[in-house]
């Protein structure tokens, strides 16, 4: 199974019941617990750079997660053998280890950590692996879809259509 963390609130607490903790970030952080970096799983610059805009406009929200971010951020996944490879990777060892997967952001439900958690967590759960407390999202079927699931924004980083 893949659960979430933050390193930074980690330090503080037992991180002995992980097989494997991922920073799924671009940069490595400080951080007084033993990590692999997997730069393969973060978000874009671009992308990193539309939530910095989103969050300092005060526009950064469930729906804008939703709406915005998801779409773009499961394509980026989509578009990237590197980043399939490391799903897959991440799938298998999930099977029969518990791997935690962290980031800096804050809401952890507004992180793309959320999204890889639910992503593997999902197709677990399609090939009959029960995972208590999980709620899916529906980032796996997205992630599956013949289906584009690009969204256009406009500068200020507000949705104006879905592409075809």
């Amino acid at each position: 199974m893949v659960r979430i963390g933050n390193p930074y609130k980690m330090q503080s607490a037992p991180t002995c019941n992980y097989s494997e903790i991922w920073n799924i970030m671009r940069y490595p952080v400080t951080a007084n617990i033993s990590m692999q970096l997997h730069r393969e799983l973060a978000p874009s610059q671009e992308l990193y750079f539309m939530f910095k805009r989103l969050k300092d406009m005060g526009a950064w929200n469930a729906k804008t997660f939703r709406e915005l971010y998801v779409p773009i951020y499961l394509q980026e996944m989509k578009d990237s053998r590197e980043a399939r490879d490391s799903l897959n990777y991440l799938y298998k060892r999930a099977q029969d280890s518990d791997i935690c997967v962290c980031c800096t952001c804050y809401d952890e439900n507004l992180c793309h950590r959320s999204i890889v958690q639910g992503l593997v967590n999902e197709a677990l759960q399609a090939t009959g692996t029960i995972i208590p407390n999980f709620t899916s999202k529906g980032y796996y079927d997205m992630f599956r879809s013949k289906e584009p699931i690009l969204v256009t924004y406009n500068s200020k980083g507000v949705k104006e259509q879905w592409q075809e």
